[in-house]
């Protein structure tokens, strides 16, 4: 499973991976899908092995959002 379009491409060399792609709003700068379909998409799957691209990464907080995902909507 993965929200990075760029990664579902690549994994077509590899016909015997079966991969989900999350859905979701289209970030064009990142070539990820983001927002509540995507977030409701990784929960409600058990998964095994998942490739994230996200806006940034910390040890302490754990994953955040691209700050345009942050504002109230």
């Amino acid at each position: 499973m993965t929200n990075d379009i760029y990664k579902v491409t690549s994994l077509f060399a590899y016909p015997e991976v079966e991969t989900i792609r999350t859905g979701g709003v289209v970030d064009q700068s990142s070539a990820s899908s983001c927002g509540r379909i995507a977030a409701d998409v990784v929960k409600a799957i058990n998964i095994e092995m998942f490739f994230l691209r996200t806006g940034s990464w910390n040890m302490a907080p754990g994953v955040s959002p691209h700050p345009r995902w942050t504002r109230s909507r």
